[in-house]
């Protein structure tokens, strides 16, 4: 699947199925709670959540705000570094201790497989998506022109007082996958994009809290959406091919230099 980088800039990551729903969810929740504890996941939290939409305006009305309350089940380990989040049609595995792709990948299917056998097996799949964050950090003496393709960098380092915020966005289709490819520039600590809701409360690895200097998020986010009827196997495959895509927008975001520096 690659090479691993000895200090890679990825501090979030992040796996979805979307399959057909699964109206009693929370009657299974007892038994997937039981296998993912003996797969190293204990910490089990019911979490309820808000999603808001705007109505669009008709002749007769004025634009409405329509809410919509979602239960999500959280499976963590202990040290809050990574777990499952399932909804009545999801499931996502996320971590902030990614090592390489084929541990992340044998443990999105763990989950997938686990779901499945509680559920007396899935219909279909939907969608399947796979995100990084990557956080680049330039060594002292250096900038972000050192490690960053000029494409994504903005203008902001060559005019005011250098430190204005930056972003960039690309929308890319690989065959089947279809990629979005963000850049945003700042300063501060490093954290979530608002969709992701602080990361659901995993915790950030030690290097990469407390920073304070200016920094880039490259925010890799790609997805195959097309309804296949279940096959685990075919599931991975489908995985593998949009971790690709991911892996190709890394490269060509990022400077040779960059990536000597992480080896």
């Amino acid at each position: 699947m690659g090479t691993k980088l000895a200090n890679a800039p990825v501090y979030f990551t992040l796996a979805q199925v979307v399959f057909n729903s699964i109206a009693s969810l929370d009657s299974y929740a007892p038994a997937i709670q039981d296998r993912l504890r003996k797969k190293g996941f204990p910490d089990y939290k019911n979490v309820i959540t808000g999603t808001f939409s705007l109505m669009p305006p008709t002749p007769e009305a004025v634009p409405q705000m329509a809410s919509q309350t979602v239960m999500q089940h959280h499976f963590f380990d202990m040290g809050l570094t990574a777990g499952y989040v399932v909804e009545s049609n999801s499931l996502a595995y996320m971590t902030t201790q990614y090592d390489v792709f084929e541990t992340f990948l044998d443990r999105l299917l763990d989950g997938v497989a686990v779901l499945s056998d509680v559920f007396g097996g899935l219909s279909f799949i939907d969608r399947i998506g796979f995100r990084m964050l990557d956080a680049v950090i330039p060594d002292q003496g250096k900038s972000l022109k050192d490690y960053l393709d000029p494409s994504v960098i903005g203008i902001a380092h060559k005019v005011g007082d250098g430190k204005g915020l930056a972003f960039s966005e690309s929308r890319i289709i690989f065959e089947r996958t279809q990629a979005i490819a963000r850049c945003f520039i700042q300063e501060g600590l490093i954290g979530f994009p608002p969709d992701l809701t602080g990361g659901n409360g995993l915790r950030l690895a030690d290097r990469f809290q407390g920073n304070k200097g200016r920094y880039a998020i490259l925010d890799s986010d790609a997805f195959i959406a097309e309804r296949k009827e279940f096959n685990l196997d075919a599931l991975k495959e489908d995985i593998i091919q949009i971790k690709d895509a991911v892996s190709t927008i890394f490269r060509a975001t990022v400077t040779s230099d960059a990536l000597d520096s992480w080896r």
